[in-house]
């Protein structure tokens, strides 16, 4: 991996990660690198809360795309993906951001697939961490919004017709957002249930994405863009 600094934002899901680093991407001459389980799977759009084309060709990003929903994907596929990007981004004089809520993903580039103990563990040096920090209650909004505005643009009609393609067997189609419609296309669950369910499995998967990233001593837990970019600001400077 080329030397070079490198950023970090993790947080839960519905945080606000992607909109904080698109922000600091355009003030700090950057590209990001995308730290997520689903959205590096094909046709998965709307139900991932993907990026747009407008923001992907404002800002390049890396690692979206790159797997048909019938193949799998792991940590280890994903460090040499990421390492291999940051250094062509490092390597462009510009700086990579890694950004995503799936741990395993960002552990296994910044420790180096050291997972069992952080305290134990060198972050990769030159590497701010920083986290997005929110109330519950108001995260909890934010995950039935989003929710909300995904089947408002077509997410019924999306996973449908990856299900016909591909089958909930899938590895792509056990993502959340895509597996609680089996059911309801089966006929055994109401469209309401479905939402329900959708509630309730993102914010579980936003509880599990907190106990995972509160044992990291290295993250620099903030709440608006205006934090991040001080300390990204300082980070670069030094």
């Amino acid at each position: 991996m080329a030397a070079g600094p490198l950023i970090v934002i993790v947080g839960q899901t519905a945080s606000g990660k992607s909109a904080m680093a698109m922000d600091l991407a355009r003030k700090f001459n950057g590209e990001i690198i995308c730290a997520d389980s689903r959205t590096i799977y094909k046709y998965m759009d709307i139900g991932t809360a993907k990026p747009g084309k407008d923001e992907q060709s404002e800002v390049r990003h890396y690692l979206i795309d790159i797997m048909d929903l019938d193949k799998r994907f792991n940590a280890s596929d994903f460090k040499k993906l990421a390492s291999d990007s940051i250094g062509s981004i490092s390597a462009k004089g510009k700086v990579p951001f890694l950004v995503g809520g799936t741990g395993l993903y960002i552990s296994s580039v910044i420790y180096d697939f050291r997972f069992d103990d952080y305290d134990d563990n060198k972050l990769r040096e030159n590497t701010l961490l920083i986290g997005i920090k929110h109330d519950p209650e108001q995260l909890k909004t934010r995950i039935k919004h989003r929710v909300d505005k995904m089947i408002e643009a077509g997410l019924e009609a999306e996973v449908r017709n990856l299900a016909d393609q591909y089958g909930f067997a899938a590895p792509g189609m056990n993502a959340i957002c895509y597996k609680e419609w089996k059911d309801y296309f089966a006929g055994e669950q109401s469209l309401e249930e479905t939402k329900q369910n959708l509630y309730k499995d993102n914010w579980q998967y936003a509880r599990r994405q907190k106990t995972w990233f509160k044992r990291d001593k290295n993250i620099h837990w903030i709440t608006s863009v205006r934090e991040a970019s001080v300390l990204a600001q300082q980070f670069l400077i030094q």
